[in-house]
């Protein structure tokens, strides 16, 4: 069997990253210089095949000048006119339609999938533990609507019912976070599967070398400064 080195690269670089939790050190810079440089590459390719289809291909080659595709690259060409202080303003133009074109898809998608989902009552007739679960979804989401209710003071029943939705924000927050944090975890076993099999544990034992080496240095820096 060859050996596989696209794997060993892989688990090095993972290794070189966990270095951080030892103490700052090159290979983790390196490996971090490694991946933002991939991922500024990888950017930079899918961008400009972005442009060689929806720009070079309907413009130069389809020959579509009266088509909405060149005002979408003038807005796009305006966001290079930052370089120049005096049509600096032109910018604003593509940033504002950016923004709230984002923001609108984003604010849709997030009441009709967080909102108005949860509280349609059509699936309260639901069976046994589904309908439980129903239930405390919609007074969960109901009741932390209730709390970025800035209208009134919240005191009295308004103030228990306030309380009760901020306990079921930290409550969804909280399972949010260890969801993602659960992930971490589980990508972090499967590197650990991969490094105790062929050929990652001939990259743990080259670590390891390197760490012990890292430490013997660092002691007799800290004796000589003593």
């Amino acid at each position: 069997m060859s050996f596989d080195w696209g794997t060993a690269l892989e688990m090095a670089l993972v290794l070189m990253a966990w270095s951080l939790l030892y103490r700052e050190n090159i290979f983790y810079r390196i490996a971090e210089n490694l991946v933002i440089g991939w991922f500024m590459a990888f950017s930079f390719v899918v961008g400009m095949d972005l442009l060689r289809k929806s720009v070079y291909t309907p413009l130069f080659v389809q020959g579509r000048w009266l088509s909405p595709v060149i005002i979408v690259t003038i807005l796009g060409l305006f966001y290079w006119v930052r370089l120049y202080k005096k049509t600096a303003w032109l910018a604003r133009w593509p940033i504002s339609l950016m923004a709230g074109t984002g923001t609108a898809v984003a604010v849709k998608g997030t009441i009709m999938a967080q909102i108005v989902r949860l509280v349609t009552m059509r699936d309260f007739a639901a069976s046994g533990l589904a309908s439980i679960n129903n239930i405390v979804v919609f007074v969960f989401t109901a009741t932390g609507l209730l709390y970025f209710l800035f209208t009134r003071e919240h005191i009295g029943t308004l103030g228990k019912i306030t309380r009760f939705g901020l306990y079921a924000l930290i409550i969804g927050f909280g399972w949010t976070v260890g969801t993602y944090t659960m992930s971490l975890v589980s990508m972090s076993i499967g590197h650990m599967r991969v490094l105790m099999g062929d050929p990652g544990i001939y990259v743990v034992a080259v670590a390891l070398v390197v760490l012990l080496i890292g430490i013997i240095y660092d002691q007799k820096k800290a004796k000589s400064k003593a």
